[in-house]
C-alpha cells in the first residue's frame, strides 16, 4: 500500500510538471472588455478595411462559380479527407500533426494562448459576418455538393481563412524560423474550404485580408507583446 501511495504521488507530480501554463489572468480593466488582445471597439475601423464580396450577377461572381465547379471535379478523396481533418476549429487540427509540424507537447503548452486568440477573433467574425450576409456556394449553386459537412453560418468573409492567417501570423512570432511552413499551411486550409464546396474563392480573399487586418491590431497590445515573450522562452 505505501509503495502504491508513492507511485502514486510521484505520479501525480511529474504531471504538474507537464501542465501547460496558462495566459495571465486579466486584470480588472481587461475583465470588462469582450476581448483581451484586441480592442472591442474597432469594428468600423476594421470592416472598413475588409473589402466587399462579389455581387449576383458579376464577373466576379461568375469566376467563384466556376472555381468551386472546377475543384468539384478535379478533386480527389485523399483532399477532402484533409479537409474534414479542418473542418472543427483547433490549434491541433490546423497546425498539428500530421499536417502541421507543432508537435503535441508544443500544441498543449500552446492551447491556453490560443484559446484567447480565438476568443478575441470570434467577437468580430460574427459580427462582420452578419453584416455581409452572403449566402454559401451551395445555397443557391444547387449542383453543388460539398465534400464536408454543412455549415449554418454565413460565407463572407471564410472564419477559417481568417483564423489560418491569425493563427500562422501568431505562431509565427513564437517560431520565427517556421514563417515559411505556417504560411504554405494557412494557404492549404483556406483553399481546402473552397475545394470542399463551403466557401467561394473571394470568401477566402476577404478571410485572409481579415485575418491579417486582426494580427495587426492584436500586435498592438502589450498584453500580446507580454504573453508571446512568455511563449517564446518557453518553446524555443
Amino acid at each position: 500500500m505505501k509503495k502504491l501511495i508513492v507511485l502514486i504521488l510521484s505520479l501525480s507530480f511529474v504531471a504538474c510538471q507537464n501542465i501547460p501554463p496558462a495566459v495571465n489572468a486579466p486584470t480588472a480593466v481587461e475583465a470588462s472588455r469582450k476581448t483581451v488582445y484586441l480592442n472591442d471597439e474597432l469594428y468600423e475601423e476594421i470592416k472598413a478595411k475588409i473589402p466587399d464580396f462579389p455581387k449576383k450577377g458579376s464577373a466576379a461572381q461568375s469566376i467563384d462559380e466556376f472555381a468551386l465547379r472546377k475543384f468539384q471535379k478535379s478533386r480527389t478523396e485523399k483532399e477532402c479527407e484533409r479537409a474534414n481533418t479542418e473542418v472543427i476549429i483547433t490549434l491541433q487540427s490546423f497546425y498539428g500533426k500530421p499536417y502541421g509540424q507543432l508537435d503535441d507537447k508544443q500544441v498543449q503548452i500552446l492551447i491556453p494562448l490560443f484559446d484567447q486568440i480565438r476568443a478575441d477573433a470570434g467577437f468580430y467574425i460574427g459580427q462582420i459576418k452578419r453584416n455581409y450576409n452572403r449566402l454559401r456556394p451551395y445555397d443557391y449553386m444547387k449542383d453543388l455538393v460539398p465534400c464536408t459537412p454543412l455549415e449554418k453560418s454565413l460565407s463572407y468573409p471564410s472564419g477559417h481563412s481568417t483564423l489560418a492567417v491569425l493563427y500562422a501570423l501568431v505562431l509565427a512570432d513564437v517560431f520565427p524560423s517556421k514563417v515559411d511552413h505556417l504560411k504554405a499551411r494557412a494557404e492549404v486550409i483556406a483553399q481546402d474550404r473552397v475545394l470542399a464546396g463551403v466557401h467561394h474563392p473571394s470568401d477566402i480573399v476577404g478571410g485572409k485580408k481579415f485575418g491579417l487586418v486582426l494580427y495587426n491590431e492584436m500586435v498592438k497590445s502589450p498584453r500580446y507583446k507580454s504573453d508571446i515573450e512568455q511563449y517564446q522562452k518557453l518553446l524555443n
